[in-house]
């Protein structure tokens, strides 16, 4: 057993404290290449307007082509420069391939540059009680809430590996919570190492 446990709580304790009030450098999305799954309606059309208006280039990603129209005009409505690139996408996301094509299509349409950002927003979810539940539904659950969110960080992370420098990416549950993972997981193509 460990002597000191205590000590190593209290250092724990003033350790995250000093990292909440070190300053923060906030992330700039102007001019950045900003990939939007589920970019068609809610939440993700809204974090699209948000990145449209600050500047972003902005590729949206969903299934219905029309939503994905109307949502386009939007962009295009709160447009900041000419020289914005904004994009609809249709694809499926629900598996790996499609969801390749899709950042394959979103990286080509913005001039070869492959996402600086992605934001996964896609999916569905249905209120309702767990003991309720069947089998069916929680597979259904896990394909319009999970997987669909799981490809595309997957082959997001892939794009990136390739050597493209990682700036953000983002991840939303079914439950509204967040989690945000910095690109430090990703070293520059120059810095990667290879394995021998």
């Amino acid at each position: 057993m460990f002597p000191y446990p205590h000590i190593v709580a209290v250092a724990s304790v003033i350790i995250a404290l000093v990292w909440a009030f070190l300053p923060a450098k906030k992330w700039d999305p102007r001019s950045k290449h900003c990939y939007v799954t589920g970019g068609s309606a809610g939440l993700g059309l809204s974090l699209a307007i948000l990145l449209t208006k600050k500047g972003a280039d902005v590729s949206i990603v969903a299934r219905n082509e029309e939503r994905l129209q109307k949502a386009l005009e939007q962009l295009e409505s709160v447009r900041q420069s000419p020289n914005q690139i904004l994009r609809a996408y249709s694809f499926p996301l629900n598996d790996a391939e499609s969801s390749a094509a899709a950042l394959e299509a979103a990286s080509k349409g913005n001039d070869g540059k492959c996402p600086d950002a992605v934001f996964l927003c896609a999916g569905a979810s249905r209120p309702g009680f767990f003991v309720e539940e069947d089998e069916a539904s929680l597979r259904r659950g896990m394909d319009n809430g999970y997987w669909v969110q799981a490809w595309s960080a997957l082959i997001g992370l892939a794009f990136w590996r390739r050597g493209v420098d990682a700036s953000i990416l983002a991840h939303r549950s079914e439950h509204k919570d967040y989690l945000v993972q910095r690109g430090f997981f990703m070293p520059k193509s120059s810095e990667a190492s290879e394995d021998k």
